[in-house]
């Protein structure tokens, strides 16, 4: 088919691919003329977000029931893995278990956690839970927790996993998830840095 330049400024003729490569620049297309439809799936990677946004999330939901006796500390059996999609990102770790310390001898009784990478290396962050004497015997202590955590470069696409250790120090148990009916929250969020 021949090329035809109309007298309306409109050009007939040409077919996909007609026009030889470097015809058409960035400053050729109109303002807010290429909508979300027409982009590769890829061809905006994590790399072109700015500092700040939001790469993934990923969050699992816990409701099975974990108790430990123990004075060291041990895997409670909490865990999220997110595989970065950057080196440099930075990782933020929000938790939030359904907890009960029992208090059975009339003094305090203390939960030190940590939450931790995955053989237990690397506190990311740390906390504790106490019940002082005044329930006395027998006294228990109900809490939802909010733990958080952050690290400012992840250094590696690596699956990481991410876990909390408990251990008691006075008291003589604590579990996560202590009702039928419970549900504890773990939620790793990726940040493009």
């Amino acid at each position: 088919m021949a090329i035809t330049i109309n007298g309306s400024g409109t050009i007939t003729g040409v077919s996909v691919g007609g026009l030889p490569d470097g015809s058409v620049d960035a400053d050729t297309l109109a303002t807010d003329s290429v909508t979300a439809a027409k982009l590769k799936s890829d061809a905006i990677a994590a790399g072109d977000l700015p500092a700040g946004s939001i790469l993934q999330v990923v969050s699992n939901q816990k409701t099975a029931n974990f108790a430990t006796t123990s004075t060291s500390f041990v895997y409670m059996g909490y865990s999220t893995a997110i595989t970065p999609i950057a080196s440099n990102s930075s990782i933020l770790i929000l938790v939030n278990p359904m907890l009960r310390i029992y208090n059975t001898d009339g003094a305090n009784a203390d939960l030190r956690w940590r939450l931790t990478d995955d053989d237990n290396s690397t506190y990311i962050s740390s906390g504790r839970h106490v019940i002082h004497d005044y329930g006395g015997s027998g006294s228990i202590l109900d809490a939802n927790v909010h733990m958080t955590g952050y690290i400012s470069n992840v250094g590696t696409t690596s699956t990481q996993t991410y876990k909390i250790y408990g251990s008691l120090e006075g008291g003589t148990q604590a579990e996560i998830n202590p009702y039928t009916n419970d549900t504890s929250q773990f939620t790793v969020i990726e940040i493009a840095n």
